[in-house]
């Protein structure tokens, strides 16, 4: 006597594979174009992230999270009109493309050897050794000595290795 078991298994694949495909085939929907939409930030101090000094324009025009205008703000009206959504900064300063949230290995090497080193452990780098710094009082005092120390005070200071555990909360409320 032969075994129908392969048989079987074979006639459940296939019925089950159809009623999927005929499935996905009934709940297809007809493809709609969507409109364009970007938005247009205008208002604030809008400041460019190229170049070495920086550019303010008047307003951005963004799409989808990629730039696409970057100027006067009658060129984003005359050029988007009708097609953006406009968002007021209301005197609030945007820096578009400028995105820095947690430096990645590649690039840390580059941040830190640029910057002062003010973290909860000793740094020993190749041209100084950085002590360690514990504590709110001993970081903000540790970050003031350095401002002190600088000679153009028109210059951004730029600081590494704040830790909110080892630092404290920082932030204004």
């Amino acid at each position: 006597m032969q075994s129908n078991t392969p048989f079987l298994i074979l006639m459940t694949v296939l019925v089950s594979l159809g009623t999927t495909f005929d499935a996905r085939s009934r709940d297809k929907q007809p493809v709609v174009s969507q409109p364009l939409q970007q938005t247009v930030y205008y208002g604030g101090d809008i400041i460019t992230m190229e170049g070495d000094t920086p550019t303010y324009v008047e307003a951005v025009v963004e799409r989808d999270g990629t730039i696409i205008y970057a100027g006067k703000r009658s060129g984003a009206v005359n050029n988007f009109a009708g097609k953006t959504v406009e968002v007021d900064l209301q005197g609030k300063t945007m820096m578009p493309g400028f995105i820095e949230p947690h430096a990645h290995p590649v690039s840390l090497g580059a941040l830190i050897l640029a910057n002062d080193i003010v973290a909860p452990h000793e740094w020993r780098m190749p041209h100084r050794t950085y002590p360690a710094v514990r504590g709110k009082a001993n970081y903000l005092e540790a970050v003031k000595n350095i401002i002190d120390s600088k000679r153009d005070r028109t210059r951004t200071v730029m600081i590494w290795g704040y830790h909110k555990a080892w630092h404290g909360q920082l932030t204004l409320h």
